[in-house]
């Protein structure tokens, strides 16, 4: 267990630091006992009334049950105690704490993108009364410097090569050719890493990708709803993250012939970023199908064969994806078992961006003005002021 290291300059919290530390060693992959847990419960295995009235503690509490794994008793618990300890608390707290707790209530840290959190963080750090206006001042040239990196990727991602143009419709060339060529000059410069094997998997996920929305596109046209299961197993195809996953290992130096071949047989980090990924989008996009007159195959499916109304249907889809969060945490805490964290980090940090896209039951996708804009002009547009 980490050692217990009060912050300087502030009252110690009646939890002390065990939480903090609980988080630290969770996300950067160390079982540490809930046991820690045990001594704020009463006889009944209810927390003590004692400690309703630290919203510092609760809110690290909380924050540290969206870590938690399976077998965790007391943290299973902890999500709908402290959500409805802190939302009563709410109106007699002062800021910048009561914006911390909102933000948390609405999206918990361990699920958001690390440089939109950082951002939040730094406006809310400078309300602090004992803040470090060095530290800031850092982290403010920090982001800004990461900023002006990403804004260099884009513009070379955004470059249009004009000789493309002819090859556009008589109608769209075929797409799937075009796309696969796409990979062409990636195979060269892999060559010349000795990873030429890496193109080839991507390509492969593609094709598997292409089979899938074939399959999608009859189920459409004949109106036709599938069997809940068989739903999913292709929509974790049709989801595109095992496409992008994959991809992504291409602009990993140092992933290996191996690290292909462990991810191709889909291993449960992967598939739990899947199934988040297929859920969070039928959740975010059923209205805005169903107003279209289409036919929102998975919650429909689930209906038909559950006889449940589409609440309940969303209900269990939520519920899928905590289960799959919980997997990814344990797979997170097994880094021995890979090659390297950095390959787990991947999916992590797609699922976050998963629930930045489909956060409070959107579909930032296709609503990306008022759902993604945000997030977009913060992190390449906007920077912070010195």
């Amino acid at each position: 267990m980490a050692a217990h290291r009060p912050e300087s300059k502030f009252a110690p919290s009646l939890w002390g630091d065990q939480f903090i530390n609980y988080i630290s060693d969770s996300k950067h992959g160390h079982h540490i006992s809930t046991e820690i847990f045990g001594k704020w419960m009463d006889e009944k295995g209810n927390f003590k009334e004692s400690i309703k009235s630290d919203a510092k503690g609760l809110l690290s509490l909380y924050e540290a049950s969206y870590l938690r794994t399976r077998g965790e008793a007391i943290l299973e618990y902890v999500p709908s105690f402290t959500t409805a300890t802190l939302k009563s608390m709410m109106p007699n707290l002062g800021s910048p704490l009561k914006k911390q707790v909102e933000r948390a209530l609405v999206q918990p840290l361990h699920f958001g993108t690390p440089r939109i959190e950082a951002r939040s963080y730094i406006a809310v750090y400078e309300e602090e009364e004992h803040k470090n206006e060095t530290l800031i001042k850092f982290a403010k040239l920090d982001y800004n410097l990461l900023q002006m990196l990403h804004k260099e990727e884009l513009r070379q991602f955004s470059r249009w090569d004009y000789g493309e143009i002819s090859r556009l419709p008589e109608y769209m060339r075929p797409i799937y050719k075009d796309i696969l060529e796409l990979y062409n000059p990636y195979e060269e410069e892999l060559a010349k890493e000795g990873r030429s094997y890496a193109s080839y998997h991507a390509i492969e996920r593609l094709k598997e990708l292409a089979r899938g929305y074939f399959e999608e596109a009859k189920w459409f046209l004949e109106g036709n709803l599938p069997p809940f299961e068989e739903y999913l197993k292709l929509g974790q195809i049709t989801s595109t993250y095992d496409y992008l996953v994959t991809s992504s290992f291409l602009g990993i130096g140092s992933t290996r012939k191996e690290d292909f071949e462990w991810l191709s047989k889909k291993p449960k980090i992967l598939v739990s970023t899947l199934i988040i990924g297929r859920l969070l989008d039928e959740i975010g996009s059923y209205e805005f199908e169903t107003k279209r007159g289409q036919l929102a195959i998975g919650i429909e499916s689930y209906m038909k064969d559950n006889g449940v109304t589409k609440e309940e249907a969303m209900d269990k889809f939520m519920e899928l994806c905590t289960n799959a969060w919980i997997d990814n945490n344990e797979e997170m805490l097994r880094p021995s078992c890979y090659k390297s964290r950095d390959l787990l980090m991947h999916s992590l940090n797609l699922n976050r961006v998963t629930y930045a896209a489909y956060k409070d039951k959107e579909d930032g996708y296709t609503q990306p003005e008022k759902v993604l804009k945000p997030h977009i002009v913060g992190m390449l547009v906007d920077a912070l002021e010195v």
